[in-house]
Order: C-alpha cells, then structure tokens, then sequence
C-alpha cells in the first residue's frame, strides 16, 4: 500500500504505481479504480473489464465511459470516433472534455457519441509510463526520485514527501489521456454512479419522510 504525503491527483499516483508494480512484476495490468465509485451490477461489470483486456494487452489505454442520464456540470465527458453501446461496446477516443459549463452540457447529452468519463482505467504498466515519459516527463522522474527515498512501514511505503510535493497537480486525463492516439472507450452500463459530492450521495439514498 503506497502512501501519498500530499495530493497530487491522478497522474502522480498512477505513476507511482506503475512503476512500483514493475519493479515487483513483469508488467502487469493495472486496474485503476475510484473509491467514490459505486457499481451495482457486479457482473456485468467485470464482463466489461474482460472486454477491455484485449485493448490493454495491445498496449492500448482503455477507459470506460457511461451513458449520460442528464446534462450534468459535475462529470467529464470523452468524445468517441463511433457511437458506443451495448452492441457496438468499444471506439477510439476523439477527446475529453473536463467538466464542461451548462449550454455545453446541455449540447453534449444530444450528441451520442459523448459518454460521461467515469474515471476507471485499464493499462498495462508500462504502457502508462511510455505515454506518461512521451508528454509528462518530470511525474515520471520526481515519482522515482520520490521511491528511491521511500519509507517502509509494516504494510504501507510512505513516499517521501521532499521529493513528491516537486510533482504537478494533474489528472492523469489531462497528462496523458487527452494527448496520447493509443486510448480506448468501452461502454459501462452496470449501474455506475460518482458519489464524489453531497448531492450524489442523497440521491443515491433511501430517504425517509
């Protein structure tokens, strides 16, 4: 378990444990996953994830994007080259969109080729780090120099916390996904939702009177 001494969003973090991970393997796949997620069709997620191998296995950075119920300013959005579905399940990915204002939203839910980003991931280890090293170099060398002066502690590898606050603030979206040709977008209808916020929790709830 690595621990992180401050946050650095996304991309620091997936770093870390890439490169972690191929120092204790011959490069693994690296399931990325968000704790605020909930999924309530377990099954059909974990087909989904299996439909993904095969891209991640090619060297491909395969995301997973959910059919948008609402115009919603909360979520990013990934543009794919064809529309995805149930029976057409993959595409490339055209671009992201972080985030967007209302008007934009409101145009994004008309246009089914714009599924909302749902922060999962699916790479090999280094694949990662090929297009991390290709657009955002420095993450990759403060993330080793950051490693290289680590601290163990029973279960946990503290990071040591001089070199890693050197990294940028930025969302593995940003670094490498909104740049790099190699990302994939598979549909996820297995019953997601983003309890990143108040609101997403209390619909999320059974409420009483």
């Amino acid at each position: 378990i690595l621990l992180e001494p401050i946050g650095r969003n996304t991309a620091p973090a997936i770093a870390l444990a890439a490169l972690i991970s191929l120092l204790e393997h011959k490069d693994p796949l690296l399931l990325v996953l968000s704790s605020d997620n909930k999924i309530t069709n377990k099954e059909i997620f974990q087909d989904c994830i299996k439909d993904g191998l095969t891209f991640a296995q090619k060297g491909n950075l395969v995301t997973f994007g959910i059919e948008p119920s609402s115009a919603d300013t909360g979520l990013g959005y990934i543009e794919s080259q064809n529309i995805i579905s149930t029976e057409n399940k993959s595409s490339k990915i055209k671009k992201f969109i972080e985030k967007p204002t209302q008007e934009i939203a409101n145009k994004l839910i008309k246009d089914k080729h714009f599924t909302w980003n749902s922060g999962i991931f699916l790479f090999k280890a280094s694949s990662v780090i090929k297009e991390l090293n290709k657009f955002q170099p420095n993450i990759i060398d403060i993330c080793q120099k950051s490693l290289k002066k680590d601290r163990k502690d029973f279960y946990f590898r503290r990071i040591d916390a001089e070199a890693f606050k050197k990294c940028p603030n930025i969302s593995i979206d940003h670094a490498v996904m909104e740049n790099t040709d190699l990302g994939i977008v598979i549909a996820l209808n297995a019953g997601w939702n983003d309890l990143g916020s108040w609101k997403s929790v209390w619909e999320d709830s059974k409420l009483d009177e």
